[in-house]
């Protein structure tokens, strides 16, 4: 029972100093991602700007 506690601590203290040390960083680095979505200009729910049709309405989009 011991060398299993120990091993699990062991674990938890590794994956939290890779998650503090290395992952949090880089999202912080990361930043906030670019905006791809645009309101629909019926029922305002928000789709891709890529879409030529609203998915929740099935109202057209304008172009761009």
């Amino acid at each position: 029972m011991g060398l299993f506690l120990n091993a699990l601590i062991s674990f938890l203290l590794v994956a939290a100093a890779i998650y503090f040390f290395v992952v949090a960083p880089m999202n912080r680095l990361k930043g906030p991602g670019e905006i791809a979505t645009k309101a629909c200009t019926e029922c305002t729910s928000e789709i891709p700007l890529a879409a030529k049709r609203c998915p929740m309405c099935t109202a057209p989009q304008a172009a761009g």
